[in-house]
Formats: C-alpha cells, sequence, structure tokens
C-alpha cells in the first residue's frame, strides 16, 4: 500500500508528529530523512532495503 493510500493518522510523519520518534520502526525515520523515493518504491520501501543492505541506521550512516 502506497504512502499516500494510508490515512494521514498512519503515516510516518504524523505519527513522529504526535507520537514522536519511539512509535516509528527504523525503516520509517530513514524514509523521513530520504524524504521520498524513486520511481516504483515509495521512501520506506527504499529505507527497507537500504536497512536490508547495510544491516542498521549506523551502518546506513557510516555506508559511503
Amino acid at each position: 500500500m502506497a504512502l499516500d493510500d494510508l490515512p494521514e493518522t498512519d503515516r510516518p510523519r504524523e505519527r513522529l508528529y504526535f507520537n514522536g520518534p519511539t512509535a516509528l520502526a527504523d525503516a520509517e525515520l530513514l524514509a523521513l530523512q530520504l524524504g521520498s523515493g524513486m520511481r516504483g518504491k515509495d521512501a520506506v520501501e527504499v529505507a527497507r532495503e537500504m536497512l536490508a543492505a547495510y544491516g542498521s541506521l549506523a551502518g546506513v550512516a557510516d555506508a559511503r
């Protein structure tokens, strides 16, 4: 399901605003930093792929 299809209260940015960062998964936090996805993938999907490739948020941060 695309982020635009989710109710506003279920979207990462809104959940961050109302509930704080602990309410979000690492992929959602990374997606917010990315800002947008790419053709055919939303930002959360891209973030999940990055986390799978680099192992963690720290791994993504250390990647070149």
